[in-house]
């Protein structure tokens, strides 16, 4: 993602310099009943003081089904 970008000129050629913001991915499961208060809380800690370019996004996806391997459990309480 690009922040801001700087051009200058050198001697006889232009030149673009770019500068990223370093990304991170979070996943997260919820059950339907902490589905909002997931969101709210991770748009609090995204947004930041400034909430400027570079927040962030939320995608929800449904979740067909989750099984716990170790005791078999499957469904929301699972999660």
């Amino acid at each position: 993602m690009v922040r801001k970008k700087d051009i200058w000129k050198s001697t006889e050629q232009w030149s673009l310099r770019q500068t990223c913001l370093k990304k991170i991915k979070l996943e997260i499961a919820v059950n339907d009943e902490f589905l909002q208060p997931t969101i709210e809380a991770i748009k609090r800690g995204a947004k930041g003081s400034d909430g400027g370019i570079g927040s962030g996004k939320i995608f929800v996806l449904p979740l067909e089904n989750v099984i716990r391997i170790r005791t078999d459990e499957s469904g929301s309480v699972a999660v």
